[in-house]
């Protein structure tokens, strides 16, 4: 574990305000609404919904990362009519990181 001296005026901070901060990660996203987001579109205009960034990745590693945040219960199956680019971003230690570029 890596040591790091913080400054006395933030620890007082943090600890001022240590009632806004969550003690365990929730699991899971919030209910659905019946509207989770409204956006008002010029009409007849169609939405691109195609891919944006060529994937050279290989499709099971990314199937996997979805798998594995969508058992998590971080991400739920998009309902919307757009895409979102996902990238996979290689990390130093050789594994991969997921991007998703909102």
């Amino acid at each position: 574990m890596v040591r790091v001296d913080v400054p006395s005026v933030i620890v007082s901070l943090l600890q001022e305000f240590e009632y806004m901060f969550l003690k365990d990660i929730p699991s899971g996203l919030p209910l659905l609404r019946r509207i989770e987001l409204d956006i008002d579109l010029v009409p007849r205009v169609v939405i691109p919904n195609q891919l944006v960034y060529k994937s050279n990745l290989e499709e099971k590693e990314l199937q996997r990362k979805v798998d594995e945040l969508m058992n998590k219960g971080y991400i739920h199956k998009n309902m919307s009519l757009c895409a979102m680019p996902i990238l996979l971003v290689l990390k130093k230690d050789g594994t991969w990181r997921m991007y998703v570029n909102f």
